[in-house]
């Protein structure tokens, strides 16, 4: 409490540094989904009506906004990371998917901070398969009518003079595209949920771009949070280190105040302070979309665990420095690599296996998996596994930083 009172403006700075970070990562993400769309460019080198089918439909997407232009400007745009990706459509992509051949008819060029270039590729890998699939059904009823002789006078003259597709053909096509429309006749979504996944039911096309969307959106929000969480616990520790620099620790000693007891009356402060911020920032990102995605009481518990572990973690550092500047450097560094390990601002675990382990010995990267474990399931009740296991996770860690710290200041008394 001494610390609060001493220093009016840091306590200012803390009030509003958690809200105003929230607003402006929503600023972030949502004016540019949103209201613009996601900025794409797109190259057509093939001038095909191939090409020009997918990029029309591409375009019509809600969450994109498709510029066209040439390689050279695309990929300048990309390389000064003002488009989170350019599409490149090169010279024989119709041609190619007539041969039945998928392999590289098209390029993607995204910015290392692109965050949706994997929700751009699917989008247009999504229309590139309509086509492919339209053809191998085109081709097979070809086939096949050829083998059985049963193509008409009119399509056997136009075999004969080698003039493609046939009318057969054209029709097998234009019906297997039918079935696209208004959706497939059969389809999955596949959702990644950290270590579970969900395979169910397609919803319609902008429905199920709009869903995944606010996935992307809430799981980058939660990951800043959690990161900022553990700045605000280690920053606002200091006053253990001022304790130590005046020697209460040693006088402490010769009372009957236990260390633990010590340390907790006095942060009970800082504990309901970041409780009341983390809840309205968890408020404000699941209140951006109309809580299209409630806030559930399992994200709430598993918040309030990874609270918990972070105090505890906090506590130990504030204990192991000796100085605010030591706080401050080991605290910036500890938090900045725990977080990039434990995929709060980008999702390592998606690029190698051994990343993933990594963060799992990490407080947020727990925390994030349990919170993308619940996420598809919102509502359903069928989460218990998830909540239970990443909260004894982050239960271990509370503890386990707590016992160190209460042996490490009983060691400097």
């Amino acid at each position: 409490m001494k610390w609060w009172l001493r220093r009016p403006v840091e306590l200012s700075f803390l009030v509003l540094i958690v809200p105003i970070a929230v607003v402006l990562l929503l600023l972030l993400t949502g004016n540019s989904a949103q209201e613009e769309g996601i900025r794409v460019a797109v190259v057509d080198e093939d001038q095909s009506i191939y090409s020009e089918v997918v990029i029309d439909r591409f375009s019509t997407q809600s969450i994109v906004s498709v510029e066209k232009m040439n390689r050279e400007e695309a990929i300048q745009l990309v390389q000064t990371n003002k488009i989170e990706a350019a599409i490149i459509f090169s010279n024989g992509f119709m041609d190619q998917l007539i041969d039945k051949k998928r392999a590289e008819i098209v390029e993607l060029y995204y910015p290392p901070s692109s965050l949706t270039h994997v929700l751009i590729s699917e989008l247009v890998a999504s229309e590139v398969l309509r086509l492919s699939s339209n053809v191998q059904a085109a081709h097979y009823i070809d086939d096949k009518y050829e083998k059985l002789d049963l193509l008409s006078r009119e399509d056997k003259k136009m075999i004969e003079q080698n003039r493609v597709p046939t009318n057969l053909w054209e029709d097998a096509w234009n019906q297997s595209d039918s079935y696209w429309e208004p959706e497939p006749l059969m389809s999955i979504t596949y959702i990644d949920g950290g270590l579970h996944s969900r395979i169910g039911e397609t919803e319609t096309s902008d429905e199920s771009e709009s869903q995944a969307w606010i996935y992307f959106e809430i799981q980058f929000l939660m990951g800043c949070l959690s990161a900022l969480i553990l700045f605000l616990f280690i920053f606002m520790q200091q006053w253990i280190v001022d304790d130590y620099q005046l020697g209460v620790r040693k006088r402490l000693k010769g009372t009957a105040v236990s260390p633990l007891l010590y340390i907790i009356g006095h942060s009970i402060p800082t504990m309901v302070f970041v409780l009341l911020q983390g809840i309205l920032a968890l408020v404000l990102i699941f209140g951006m979309n109309q809580f299209a995605l409630p806030l559930t009481w399992e994200i709430v518990f598993l918040f309030v665990l990874y609270v918990m572990a972070t105090f505890s973690i906090g506590t130990y550092i504030a204990i192991l420095v000796k100085s605010p500047l030591q706080l401050q450097t080991v605290g910036v560094l500890f938090v900045l690599f725990t977080s990039l390990a434990g995929g709060s601002f980008v999702d390592l675990s998606e690029w190698s296996d051994s990343v993933k382990w990594l963060s799992y010995g990490t407080p947020q990267g727990w925390f994030l998996n349990g919170v993308r474990d619940i996420l598809p399931y919102v509502g359903e009740g069928s989460v218990g596994s998830a909540v239970l296991l990443t909260g004894c996770a982050l239960c271990v860690f509370t503890l386990f930083f707590t016992a160190l710290s209460v042996e490490r200041w009983r060691k400097q008394s």
